[in-house]
């Protein structure tokens, strides 16, 4: 919340041209800013669906997924384009988050999600890098060409 709103407020840098991003826990804070403010666009990797789901992976249960991180809850929120990347071979945030974030957010995805074969939760950047960074392009070329229909691309 801090740097959006010096980004905004400080700096009067417009909200719509800011793409967050959040990677594993990270995508909690995200998700919880990209929910309440309208933005570009949002990049989640590895993500949570919620802390339940982390150290049970395939529970969908609602209750649990209250108690911490609810992203799976919160991410319905979001108004914006919203684009996830997930290793297949997670060991740490099984890739059913990912699935499970994907399909209760599906009608704001412009872009169908990236599951990358046999990456893991650590080298999903490092050993899949063309792949990795291949995509993300993708989502930032989606988002500049959405600022452009909306006349926004200055």
């Amino acid at each position: 919340n801090a740097v959006f709103h010096y980004l905004t407020k400080t700096l009067e840098y417009p909200p719509q041209h800011i793409v967050l991003y959040g990677k594993s826990l990270g995508s909690a804070p995200t998700v919880e800013l990209a929910s309440k403010h309208r933005v570009q666009g949002v990049i989640l990797v590895s993500p949570i669906a919620s802390g339940a789901r982390v150290v049970m992976p395939g529970s969908n249960s609602l209750l649990l997924d209250r108690a911490f991180c609810n992203n799976i809850g919160k991410v319905k929120k979001i108004k914006d384009s919203v684009f996830l990347i997930h290793g297949t071979a997670d060991e740490v945030v099984h890739v059913s988050n990912g699935e499970a974030l994907y399909s209760a957010c599906k009608n704001v995805h412009p872009l169908p999600p990236v599951w990358v074969k046999n990456a893991g939760h650590n080298d999903i950047e490092s050993n899949f890098q063309e792949e990795f960074l291949g995509s993300i392009k993708m989502f930032l070329d989606h988002c500049w060409e959405m600022r452009i229909l909306l006349g926004e691309s200055s």
